[in-house]
């Protein structure tokens, strides 16, 4: 199970999206990115997720072709609900019996956020495997 982390910034949801992943706190995260806030309009880009993603054990897999495949777990980008013409992340568990979507904006107060029969499209889908968990 995926416990939800909240983003803290305006341009925050990657940061919460690795913390849902990595079983991390927002504020443990965003230490990670020493120079987020600098450019208080910019999220954080693919390649610095990826090697943030990957120094606190989960590799990252971007997929193509779109798809969400049963018992994975995804960070995907979607369009922003708040700011015109910007893109979001959200982590997309498909691990149990049903979808779930985790939106770090949930429950920020006057933000919009979605839900699993909200979303309609989505663009990045990078599949996250965490190797820090044991398997069977």
């Amino acid at each position: 199970m995926i416990n939800h982390v909240r983003q803290e910034d305006s341009h925050g949801c990657v940061i919460a999206c690795i913390a849902m992943v990595a079983g991390k706190t927002y504020a443990e995260v965003r230490r990670c990115f020493p120079t987020y806030g600098d450019n208080p309009t910019s999220g954080i880009q693919a390649d610095k997720r990826d090697i943030v993603l990957v120094r606190n054990g989960i590799w990252p897999i971007r997929h193509t072709d779109l798809n969400l495949y049963p018992d994975k777990l995804y960070i995907v980008s979607v369009p922003s609900l708040n700011i015109e013409g910007g893109m979001h992340s959200v982590v997309v568990d498909c691990t149990g019996d049903a979808m779930e979507l985790l939106d770090p904006q949930m429950g920020n107060d006057g933000k919009q956020w979605y839900t699993n029969d909200r979303m309609r499209s989505f663009g990045d889908v990078l599949e996250v495997i965490n190797t820090n968990t044991e398997v069977g």
